[in-house]
């Protein structure tokens, strides 16, 4: 793979990734994690949505600064 080729796909995943986020943000509570651990793990939605655009804003910043 050529180097041009290889950050168009880290981008690519990168937003995936962010975007991925952002759906998962909204998920009802119970689909973000069983029960057993409703104590244990506290994932917040708007933390997974801030996270997710963050991630997509940051990576769509640079892949349109570097061309």
């Amino acid at each position: 793979m050529s180097d041009p080729s290889r950050g168009r796909l880290f981008f690519l995943v990168a937003v995936a990734l962010g975007a991925l986020l952002v759906v998962a943000s909204a998920l009802p509570g119970q689909a973000l994690r069983p029960a057993a651990v409703y104590q244990v793990v506290v994932v917040h939605r708007i933390d997974l949505a801030l996270v997710g655009f963050a991630i997509v804003f940051i990576i769509g910043t640079l892949y349109l600064l570097a061309g």
